[in-house]
Parts: C-alpha cells; structure tokens; sequence
C-alpha cells in the first residue's frame, strides 16, 4: 500500500526539482508576467515576488493560493507535484488573455463600451496579411 509520504512526484524539469523559487519564476515568465505585474496581479508587493522567487523561500499557504490564482495554475502545480498546464495561456497571447481576465470584473456597461470600441477598431482596421497583397 502507498502511503502520501510514498507517492511519486512529477518531476517535469530535472533542474527546478524541489525549487520552488526557479519554478515560480519559469511560471510567471511563461505566463507572460513581469515580477510587477505578477505582484499586482497576486495583490502582493514586488519585492516578496522577487523573495519568493530566491531558491530558498516558501510563501505561506494563503499567499501561495493566491500566486496559483495570478498564474491561472494549482497550488500542485507551483509545488512542483503536478505539471504544469501544457497550455496555460487558452487564447495563444498571455498579455491579451489577462487583459480579457480584467475586463470580466467590469460592470456590464463598461464592458459594452469597451466591446464597442474594439468592434469600431476591428472594421476600420485591415488584416495585416490582407495588406500584403495587394495587386
């Protein structure tokens, strides 16, 4: 019988096994996130990002809820006992995935006016490959 103590643990980087610090910081980055904006977006300061980020420093348990929460990630995955997602960011662009996140926590009116201003940019504004080939 397998005891928790026992259990295997995913190991999908040799080099960042059992570092937190190094994994947290290839997590931000891969999301797209300066130490600032991650800091921002985990409602933590810069500076215990670049502290957490050290080898050596683990965040207590409600900060480290609230790191996964910023990096769209599980708790697991940012202790290094599961992998990380194979797509962490679903929209291709990181930046424009979080910006779309903030835009959620608008009212509804706001959002409606946002929306609309991208609809107006998006008809006067050509695809770039279409303004390529022109005859």
């Amino acid at each position: 019988m397998m005891t928790l103590m026992s259990r295997p643990r995913h190991t999908p980087d040799a080099d960042l096994e059992g570092q937190f610090g190094p994994r947290l910081a290839a997590l931000r980055k891969t999301a797209g996130f300066t130490q600032h904006q991650f800091a921002l977006a985990a409602g933590i300061t810069r500076r215990m990002v670049a502290y957490y980020e050290s080898e050596n420093h683990y965040p207590p348990a409600q900060v480290l809820v609230r790191l996964a929460q910023a990096l769209g990630a599980t708790t697991d995955q940012l202790l290094g006992i599961s992998p990380p997602s194979s797509d962490p960011t679903p929209h291709g662009n990181s930046h424009l995935a979080r910006r779309l996140k903030q835009l959620e926590s608008l009212p509804p009116s706001d959002q409606k006016a946002v929306f609309k201003v991208i609809d107006a940019l998006a008809t006067q504004t050509k695809p770039v490959a279409a303004q390529g080939r022109r005859r």
